[in-house]
């Protein structure tokens, strides 16, 4: 179990869920996980899949040429084989072929909610990694100078075309956090988390509170980080569940009146919820903060093309604007 700000149920309902992801079958459907998941969930929470970030990768650890485990993480291995000393560790390991790997994952991100507000819900993390080889433990040619060049050259090489994965892909679980509980904990530790808090209120007090729940349409990166007292807290980023392909509105010529609300409106629909250009512009999604400005300007000379909700979230943000 993650423990820290928002965590979610105790030590037992995280060893159920990593069994269940432990015992799914990645190369299933996501739908697999779901149902493993709200097999092991306790009532009433029920888990929808709203999001998949790609693309990311950590370090793995040492294998031989035909694939044997040598070491699970590179790390200590590296410094105990090597004393900190390049020359050491090629006496020890000589021409033995031995290869680093990377972890390649996804995190897929479950959520269910537990009431109506913005906040209440619970987000579920889950990686899926395929170990694959990433490059040999020593490169051809000459040694490099130092330990920390082996543990990460820079720029780090791409991995190698075709290199054969290390055993099979896998689920494993990651966190599991209750946002309702974690929010007041963000408002009080940085000005960070008070703006994330503002964002969820925001959501509650506009159109898209009323049209969807927002954790259909956001999900939250969370950061842990250790602050000087040595507290372990969590930085909260939003950021849309979905990539969706949204009409541009240029920064110097969004127009005014009925243009400007024309190309809102159908950014909106793009998306499937009122007021997502405006989530869009506080997250750094693509919205210039112009728009802002111009709609404020719109509604001072009474062209009255928002509610009087999100005429109010308008007024409200030109007058103490804010970035998450």
């Amino acid at each position: 179990m993650t423990s820290g700000p928002g965590a979610f149920g105790d030590d037992r309902l995280a060893a159920r869920l990593a069994a269940a992801c432990h015992d799914t079958d990645p190369a299933l459907d996501a739908s697999a996980l779901v149902a493993a998941v709200n097999a092991m969930a306790p009532a009433p929470l029920a888990f929808t899949h709203v999001s998949t970030r790609r693309g990311w990768h950590r370090p793995g650890g040492v294998v031989g040429p035909d694939g044997a485990r040598v070491a699970d993480h590179l790390d200590p291995w590296l410094d105990a084989a090597s004393g900190g000393d390049v020359g050491v560790l090629a006496g020890r390991v000589g021409d033995a072929g031995l290869q680093i790997t990377r972890l390649v994952g996804e995190t897929l991100i479950l959520v269910a909610p537990t009431g109506a507000a913005a906040r209440d819900f619970v987000q579920l993390e889950i990686e899926r990694l395929q170990e694959v080889i990433e490059r040999p433990l020593l490169p051809p040619g000459p040694l490099p100078e130092t330990i920390d060049e082996i543990r990460d050259p820079s720029p780090t090489p791409p991995c190698a075309p075709g290199a054969p994965p290390i055993g099979v892909a896998r689920y494993r679980y990651r966190r599991i956090t209750d946002i309702a509980r974690l929010a007041p904990v963000l408002a009080g530790q940085s000005q960070s988390g008070r703006r994330v808090v503002r964002f969820l209120a925001d959501w509650d007090a506009s159109s898209a509170g009323r049209a969807d729940r927002f954790s259909h349409r956001w999900v939250l990166t969370l950061i842990p980080y250790t602050d000087r007292f040595g507290d372990h807290l969590l930085e909260a980023r939003p950021r849309p569940a979905a990539r969706i392909d949204h009409p541009a509105i240029p920064r110097d010529d969004h127009g005014r009146h009925t243009a400007l609300w024309r190309r809102l409106q159908a950014y909106d629909k793009a998306a499937g919820y009122p007021m997502a250009w405006y989530f869009a512009l506080v997250a750094n999604q693509g919205v210039p903060h112009e728009v802002a400005l111009t709609v404020d300007l719109d509604l001072s000379e009474q062209d009255a093309y928002l509610p009087t909700r999100d005429a109010a979230l308008i007024r409200g943000w030109v007058a103490d604007p804010y970035r998450v």
